[in-house]
């Protein structure tokens, strides 16, 4: 291989690296967005609304929702 050929070669493996570490980080914030409350209320209505689950009392009875129906909070 000639000598501009192995930089190629390098700087393709850098940019290999970047791009998968970069990849890493948006990965580990996509979970970090979907489990992380987006919505905390207090009051007559207690609880948090996230990205894939919520929690919320009203009067202290749990209340199911939907989850199409927290993602419209959104």
């Amino acid at each position: 291989m000639s000598r501009e050929e192995l930089t190629l070669v390098k700087r393709l493996r850098k940019l290999v690296k970047l791009v998968s570490a970069y990849s890493v980080f948006l990965g580990i914030f996509m979970i970090y967005l979907a489990v992380t409350p987006a919505y905390v209320v207090d009051g007559v209505i207690k609880g948090y609304v996230a990205l894939t689950h919520s929690e919320i009392f009203f009067y202290g009875t749990p209340v199911r929702l939907d989850t199409l129906f927290s993602a419209s909070f959104f």
